[in-house]
C-alpha cells in the first residue's frame, strides 16, 4: 500500500486553527448506507496549530520556510509510523492496517499516549435510557426529548445494521443520521431542536465519561449547521389578556389551565417553574408594599425574585392563596388551545416559518391552534420590552445578557432592587403609555 498524506489547516473563524493530516493508503469498509465498499481517508488531527495568515491553502504548507521544514519532518515521521505498522507481523494476522490501528499508533509515536490502554467506547443507545431517561435531574419534557432520540437511534442502528458508539461517530455517520432522523420533520426549527438534543447528548457523554466525542458544531461544515430562525411569534395583547382574565371555566382542571397560563404571562417564567410562583415574601419599602417570591429556576437553577403583579395576585386569591397545580407540559399544551378557543380568540391568523431546508412558507390556521406555554414568557417580554430597560427586564426573566459590553459588569443591583425598580417602571410607564397599559398592573 501507498500512503498519500496532505495538510490542512482546519476550517473555521478561530484566530488560531489545528493543522489536519488527511491520510490515504487504499483502506476500504462496507458502508451498510451507502451498500458498497468505499474508501477511508484518515483524518489526524497533528497537533500543530497555525493562523489563518500564516497558511498557505494553496500549496497546503505553511509560509515560512522554516516551519515548512517542520512539516516535513512530520510527514516523515506519520511515513514511519505507516511503515512500521506494515512490517509488524500482528497487525498482518489482524488484517491489515485499519484508520483505527493507524490513529492510535500515531498517538502514541507523536503523543506519547499509551494505547495499551482500552478505548472507552460509550453505546448512545444505551447512555441515553442508562444515564438520561432514568434521571431526576431533567423535566418530563426534556426526558421525553431524550426518549425521541433514543427511538430515532434505535430505529438508525437498525437501518445500518449495527450499533453506534461514541468511536464511529464521524461527519459522515453524523450527517447520515441527521437525514434519517430528520425525514418527517417540515421545519427549520423542528431539525434545530433536534441537532440541539443530540448535541446534548454527545455533550453529557463526553462531561460524564472524560472521553473525547465527536462534535458537530466544531467539525461539519458550515452548511451542514442548522440554526434557529426567529419565526412569526404569536403573543397576546392586553386586550387578549383582558379577555382571557374575563372568561369563567366551568371546571377544576381549566381553571388550573387558565392560573397556569395567567402566571407565565404575568412573571415571565418556565412552564416547569409555575408551581413555584406563591406571595411568600412581603417588600415593604418607601412609596411601595408588594409580595414576591424568590425561586431557582429548573433550567440552570438561576435565582429569579419575581414581584406579584395584581392581575395574577388576583387570580391566586380566587384560588384560595395557592399557586397553580403543576401539569404535564404536553397535557398544558392541549388544554390551553381549549382554553384560548373558548376565550373567543379563535380567528384565522398566517404565521410564516422556515421548512428543513431553509425556505420560507406560511401556516395558516385558527389563533387558538397555535397556542403553546412558551406563549406567556413570550407575551409578558413583548409587552414590556419597549418600556422597561432591557438590563432590569433580563434580571426579571432570568435571561443572561448577551451584550458583553464591558459597562453591564458594573451592574451590581440585588435581585430585590431590581425588582422595586422595575415595579416603579412600570406604575410610571402604566402612567405614560395608558393606551398600551390596558390592565392595572400595580
Amino acid at each position: 500500500m501507498k500512503l498519500k498524506i496532505n495538510f490542512i489547516l482546519k476550517s473555521g473563524k478561530e484566530k488560531v486553527r489545528p493543522v489536519i493530516a488527511t491520510l490515504s493508503f487504499g483502506y476500504k469498509e462496507y458502508d451498510a448506507l451507502k451498500k458498497k465498499s468505499i474508501y477511508k481517508i484518515v483524518t489526524y488531527y497533528t497537533g500543530v496549530t497555525f493562523r489563518k495568515d500564516e497558511w498557505d491553502n494553496e500549496n497546503g504548507r505553511p509560509y515560512s520556510d522554516v516551519k515548512y521544514g517542520a512539516q516535513l519532518q512530520l510527514k516523515k515521521k506519520i511515513e514511519d509510523v505507516f511503515l512500521y505498522l506494515e512490517l509488524d507481523n500482528d497487525v498482518k494476522q489482524s488484517g491489515g492496517i485499519t484508520p483505527k490501528i493507524l490513529k492510535s499508533t500515531l498517538d502514541e509515536k507523536l503523543k506519547g499516549k499509551d494505547s495499551s490502554k482500552t478505548v472507552n467506547r460509550i453505546r448512545l443507545v444505551e447512555f441515553i435510557e442508562q444515564e438520561l431517561i432514568t434521571s431526576n435531574e431533567f423535566t418530563v419534557g426534556t426526558i421525553n426529548h431524550y426518549k425521541t432520540q433514543r427511538n430515532k437511534l434505535v430505529a438508525f442502528e437498525k437501518e445500518i445494521g449495527k450499533q453506534i458508539y461514541t468511536t464511529d461517530l464521524d461527519a459522515e455517520l453524523y450527517l447520515a443520521f441527521k437525514t434519517h432522523a430528520t425525514a418527517s420533520m417540515n421545519k427549520n426549527n423542528a431539525v434545530w431542536g433536534w441537532q440541539k438534543d443530540f448535541i446534548s447528548v454527545l455533550s453529557k457523554i463526553r462531561k460524564k465519561h472524560k472521553i473525547k466525542v465527536y462534535n458537530p458544531i466544531e467539525e461539519i461544515a458550515p452548511k451542514d449547521k442548522v440554526k434557529m430562525n426567529e419565526p412569526d411569534a404569536l403573543y397576546f395583547t392586553f386586550e387578549q389578556i383582558t379577555q382571557i382574565i374575563k372568561y369563567k371555566p366551568e371546571t377544576e382542571m381549566m381553571k388550573n389551565v387558565k392560573l397556569i397560563l395567567l402566571t407565565l404571562i404575568f412573571t415571565g417564567c418556565r412552564e416547569s417553574d409555575v408551581s413555584k410562583i406563591e406571595p411568600k415574601h412581603v417588600y415593604k419599602g418607601k412609596g411601595d408594599t408588594f409580595k414576591y417570591t424568590q425561586i431557582l429556576t429548573k433550567k440552570g437553577d438561576v435565582e429569579m425574585i419575581v414581584p406579584l403583579l395584581k392581575p395574577l395576585e388576583d387570580a391566586i386569591n380566587e384560588n384560595g392563596g395557592k399557586p397553580a397545580t403543576p401539569i404535564t407540559q404536553q397535557k398544558f399544551n392541549i388544554e390551553v388551545k381549549n382554553l384560548i378557543r373558548d376565550c373567543g380568540l379563535k380567528h384565522d391568523i398566517t404565521l410564516s416559518y422556515l421548512d428543513k431546508k431553509g425556505k420560507k412558507q406560511f401556516a395558516v390556521g385558527k389563533f387558538h391552534e397555535f397556542i403553546t406555554s412558551h406563549i406567556g414568557r413570550r407575551t409578558f417580554i413583548t409587552n414590556l420590552i419597549n418600556f422597561i430597560p432591557i438590563p432590569v427586564l433580563t434580571k426579571m426573566t432570568g435571561h443572561k445578557l448577551k451584550d458583553k459590553s464591558v459597562i453591564f459588569i458594573y451592574n451590581k443591583m440585588t435581585l430585590l432592587e431590581n425588582a422595586v425598580l422595575f415595579r416603579k417602571l412600570l406604575k410610571l410607564m402604566s402612567k405614560d403609555y395608558p393606551d398600551h397599559f390596558l390592565i392595572k398592573l400595580i
